[in-house]
């Protein structure tokens, strides 16, 4: 079952002067749960310089790479961190239903953080480790670090497996930290790569120097 297009889509101009909006997401099925992955563009606000009156826009707001996990529909949801754990191999499509509008499960990983799983699990530094060795752990505070008891707070954590593949296990803890529920889903080697490239090719636009660079191309740059 594809999601459907929402928020979390990456969005784009069609590019055939029809101004459609093009929805794009990449999504991972196993027996047990899923995993969709959609581009977030940085926010960019337009203001005039002062001294010549030119526009100019600047970002307010960094891109992120939006991780959104789903149970499949009919697996009974444990409490206290009760896992939903997907291994092996995908399901056809339609064979499974997932539960995107219920128990969605979600995780915007920043740039650094993009950079720091890119960079962990190259196969060349995977390789070194052993299957179920830590290759990334990310933590996210709603709120930030001020609403610390008052609002749920997320972990992803990013585990070797062997073959060069990985392990996503997403928690979401409630604000007395006892309670909560988890998502995990395990990624082959060539999912993982599918994954990084989409980072590697995410990062410099996320920060919005890849369309600062182009903005400027062939122009003299002071």
């Amino acid at each position: 079952q594809v999601p459907r297009p929402g928020a979390g889509d990456a969005a784009a101009d069609g590019g055939d002067g029809s101004g459609a909006t093009i929805h794009a997401r990449t999504t991972f099925y196993r027996a047990a749960s899923a995993l969709s992955v959609s581009l977030i563009p940085p926010t960019l606000d337009t203001r005039v310089s002062v001294e010549t009156g030119a526009p100019y826009r600047v970002v307010t707001r960094l891109g992120t790479v939006l991780l959104e996990m789903a149970p499949a529909e009919g697996d009974a949801q444990g409490g206290d961190f009760g896992r939903l754990a997907s291994v092996g191999g995908g399901a056809p499509d339609g064979a499974r239903r997932y539960d995107w509008q219920n128990r969605r499960v979600t995780f915007a990983l920043s740039a650094l953080e993009v950079g720091t799983l890119l960079a962990r699990s190259e196969p060349a530094v995977a390789a070194a480790y052993e299957a179920g060795a830590e290759l990334g752990r990310f933590y996210h505070q709603t709120g930030g670090p001020e609403r610390r008891g008052e609002l749920p707070s997320k972990s992803l954590d990013v585990t070797a497996l062997a073959g060069g593949g990985a392990r996503l296990s997403l928690y979401v803890r409630d604000p007395d930290g006892e309670r909560g529920t988890s998502v995990s889903i395990s990624l082959a080697d060539g999912d993982l790569a599918v994954l990084r490239e989409l980072c590697r090719w995410a990062l410099p636009r996320l920060t919005g120097a890849a369309q600062a660079f182009e903005s400027r191309a062939g122009r003299d740059v002071p």
